[in-house]
Formats: structure tokens, sequence, C-alpha cells
């Protein structure tokens, strides 16, 4: 959608020349600016940034394709759910089945590509039940109530790799945000390692309620020091 937009508003499609948006035209007009001298700069730049996110996510494929799993995609009538999405299935099955070798460490392929399409001919029928509740939610209950995950171990496979992918930029702003209130100006010495620890018992501690203070105490007093 960002790739789309900064191809329209910059850029321009098939003849149809740029928009460049209502906020630069106003800034334009307020300023009375020759625009043959920047436009071309604001064109090669759109373009810039389109190569870099496409760069940055050269997956798309394969994350729009996890939705077929989302029960509020799936269509209504029964006819058209027994030919939904079977190319898409084709997608996840080619990705997952491969190994895959990154930074010199080799990982085995999770599934069979076999059997998550074998699957997805019921599994498609078992959503149409949950169409109205969130996926998270709605896999959070599935593998909580129902024997799903022994039914169809591939799918489950590849429902619990889908679950881990952040939707948000969220636990990375909280990082940074921790990272501020324990690396202060007073210890600005401390080093990556440390920090890293700090920053694995700040994000992963149990709540205030559930963390014993007398065994961590025994566990820090029995710690040989210096003095």
């Amino acid at each position: 959608m960002a790739c789309d937009a900064l191809q329209a508003q910059f850029i321009g499609n098939n003849n149809v020349l740029p928009t460049y948006g209502q906020n630069l035209l106003q800034y334009i007009e307020e300023n009375n600016l020759d625009t043959s001298q920047f436009l071309t700069f604001i064109s090669e730049f759109a373009s810039a940034t389109i190569t870099s996110l496409n760069n940055r996510f050269p997956n798309r494929e394969l994350y729009e394709a996890i939705k077929i799993y989302d029960p509020k995609q799936l269509l209504i009538s029964n006819s058209d759910l027994a030919n939904y999405s079977n190319e898409v299935i084709n997608i996840l099955s080619n990705f997952y089945r491969t190994e895959k070798i990154i930074n010199n460490q080799q990982f085995i392929p999770p599934l069979e590509k076999k059997d998550l399409i074998n699957e997805w001919g019921m599994v498609k029928f078992f959503l149409k039940n949950y169409r109205s509740i969130k996926f998270v939610d709605t896999w959070n209950f599935i593998f909580s109530q129902t024997t799903f995950i022994y039914d169809f171990p591939a799918t489950s496979t590849l429902i619990q790799i889908a679950l881990l992918i952040p939707v948000s930029n969220t636990t990375i702003e909280r990082v940074f945000s921790y990272q501020k209130l324990i690396k202060t100006r007073l210890r600005n010495q401390m080093n990556i390692e440390t920090l890293n620890h700090h920053l694995m018992i700040a994000l992963n501690r149990p709540s205030i309620e559930l963390f014993d203070f007398e065994k961590a105490y025994d566990y820090w007093y029995t710690k040989e020091r210096r003095i």
C-alpha cells in the first residue's frame, strides 16, 4: 500500500501524472516555488524509497498468503470455499518445505508440502465456524479448546510460526523505552552484554505479584562478591 501510494503521488502510473499529494501541493503554492527545480528529485527519491521498502520486505507474498488462515477472510458460500486459495497454499508449502541456510546455519523444513495441502481441504471448512473472531483469539481458542493441533499437525506448525510474526513495532518501542530507563547518563559506560541482560529481565520478568523476593535475595546473598 505504501509503495502504491508513493508511486501514484510522486512518480505516476501509465501516463497518468503524479498527484504530489495535498501537503506538497499546498507547500508549493504557499511558497510560490518553481516545480521544475525539484520535481525530478522528488520522483527519484520516491523511486529509491520504493526500492528500499521492497528490499526491506522481500517476502510480501508470503505474508499475504498467511491471511488464508484468518477466518474473517473466508468466503461465505461453501461452493466458493471448496476452491478457496488452493493456489495460495502452494506458496506456503513451497516456502516451508525447503531447507534454509542462514548465516551458515542449516534449518530443516518444519513441515511436508503434501501434508499442508492435504490438511487445507478440511481446515478451511473448520475455520468457517470462527468467522467472527480475530485471528490471534481464534487460534488461541482452537489450540486450547479443540484437538486441532493433533488432527492437523502441519497446519498447527504453520500457525504457530505465524503467531510469532510481530504485527506492529510496539515491542521494539518498548525495548527502547526500557533502554532509556536502564542506560542513563550516569550509567553510560554500561557494555552491550550487561545492557542485554538488564533488558531481558525487564522485558520477560514475572509480574510483581508472582516474583519471589526472598529467593532472589538468598541467591544474591550467597554469590561471591568483590569488596
